[in-house]
């Protein structure tokens, strides 16, 4: 052996051995973090159930879409789309918003909200709205129906008891007639 590298020969052995016992652990950890971050197909999502929503004209209404995943998600393998009649009028993290919709936070999304919620509601806003949520490759869909019940006071039944006062007015005179013509029973 070369008595230039007799010195060193015995040195960097536990050095280099050290340096490749920790190689395999620093695998793992980035193995571990990567995995941790990327949905695989054990990763489980659900969505809640179908339903139906109610609300008046001019009122706010909240159309419910709540999920679950497991492990929780994480915001960047996770997309929210709503579409209103098959048509887009949400689409998370784009720029596509329905002018009456307020845009979900990351705060609800990390709780599992995707919810959507309409302001002054009019009729034009009925229909078939539908949430699909992606996360990673998988993806569930439910469906919630909006029906938009009309304002009584469009109707031109405005509930200042005007209707009360002419029901009032008309029962005298019904029996004012009747006893001037004389009624018998």
């Amino acid at each position: 052996m070369n008595p230039k590298y007799q010195g060193v020969r015995h040195k960097h052995p536990r050095l280099n051995m050290r340096h490749l016992l920790s190689f395999p652990l620093i695998l793992v950890v980035f193995v571990v973090v990567t995995a941790d971050q990327t949905p695989t197909d054990s990763t489980q999502l659900h969505l809640d159930k179908s339903h139906h929503e109610e609300a008046q004209v001019g009122s706010n209404v909240t159309l419910w879409c709540n999920f679950t995943t497991k492990p929780p998600a994480q915001l960047g393998n996770l997309t929210v789309h709503w579409t209103k009649d098959g048509v887009s009028i949400l689409f998370v993290n784009k720029t596509y918003t329905h002018p009456n919709s307020t845009p979900i936070s990351e705060e609800k999304l990390q709780k599992g909200d995707a919810s959507l919620s309409l302001s002054h509601v009019s009729r034009e806003d009925a229909g078939i709205y539908t949430c699909s949520i992606q996360y990673g490759t998988k993806r569930e869909s439910l469906i919630v129906t909006l029906r938009i019940l009309d304002d009584p006071d469009s109707m031109g039944q405005k509930n200042d008891g005007s209707s009360m006062k002419h029901g009032a007015a008309v029962g005298p005179w019904c029996v004012a007639l009747l006893l001037v013509f004389g009624y018998k029973p």
